[in-house]
């Protein structure tokens, strides 16, 4: 039987999950997968997402459409003026709200070290550098959390059975 409480999207969100970094300059192993990227200890880098589904990502996600929407407003209703296009700074608004949108939903991380391998303290300052420097992790960490299946647990229900009639 399926368990509805099982697929609450936001509650599962909210518990986050995490992401092992992967290495862009590694090599592709045989499953297709580049290697973690590894802390100066040996384990791999992470970084703890809440999910797309999650409070803060709706509340980030209603506030940029309330502003584009606005925006189509005025342009839709304005006398005399053009209707308002998608400019280069739109662009650039919508690529600033994804990285304070990341940052917002990055809640820990681990296995980040300066050039001494001293451990880098989490905070919202050093996940904004560590996403403005590195296009690569950015891209990985907006990739998992889109994907809406990595903030769900393991099932532990039985697939279900085969419709299958045939007999031997």
């Amino acid at each position: 039987m399926a368990k509805i409480a099982a697929l609450k999207l936001s509650t599962h969100a909210e518990e986050g999950a995490t992401l092992i970094v992967r290495d862009p300059f590694g090599a592709i192993d045989d499953d297709g997968e580049l290697p973690p990227l590894r802390a100066a200890d040996g384990t791999p880098a992470t970084l703890t997402l809440l999910g797309a589904d999650s409070a803060v990502a709706r509340r980030l996600d209603y506030q940029r459409a309330a502003r584009a929407q606005n925006r189509l407003y005025a342009s839709a209703f304005a006398k005399g003026k053009k209707p308002v296009l998608v400019t280069p700074e739109d662009v650039a608004e919508q690529a600033a709200h994804d990285l304070d949108r990341l940052v917002a939903l990055t809640v820990t991380w681990h296995g980040f070290e300066d050039e001494d391998d001293h451990p880098i303290p989490f905070s919202p300052e050093a996940v904004r550098a560590l996403y403005e420097e590195n296009p690569f992790i950015r891209e990985q960490a907006l990739a998992f959390i889109a994907d809406r299946a990595r903030f769900f647990a393991r099932s532990s229900t039985p697939s279900a059975p085969s419709s299958s009639t045939s007999s031997t």
